[in-house]
């Protein structure tokens, strides 16, 4: 179970640095909205939360198996809606850039 959470949370770290670099390019290469600052401090934020939970947590994780089934369960889902946001955000993005340049805005 050890090796799987450790799995997880490597996992949850790429997907948060995916998520930066997302803001990021959002950031300096389309005009500057307010919701790409917002994006790249939910990053930075999601960041941190791993940092201090992997801080906190350690190795003396003590759960019954009725919290690590639904905690795996969980992780599930918030990795895969993770990636689907950061997939469309990237797709929105390069969409409507093209639609911008074709209608000359």
């Amino acid at each position: 179970m050890k090796k799987e959470i450790e799995k997880a949370n490597d996992v949850w770290l790429m997907l948060v640095w995916i998520y930066i670099a997302a803001a990021v390019y959002s950031i300096l290469y389309s005009s500057f909205f307010f919701k790409e600052l917002i994006m790249s401090a939910a990053g930075v934020g999601l960041l941190a939360n791993y940092f201090i939970r992997k801080r906190k947590c350690k190795d003396d994780m003590r759960t019954d198996e009725m919290a690590k089934r639904i905690s795996g369960d969980s992780k599930g889902v918030l990795v895969l809606l993770a990636a689907v946001i950061v997939v469309s955000k990237i797709a929105g993005h390069l969409y409507y850039t093209k639609v911008k340049k074709e209608i000359g805005f």
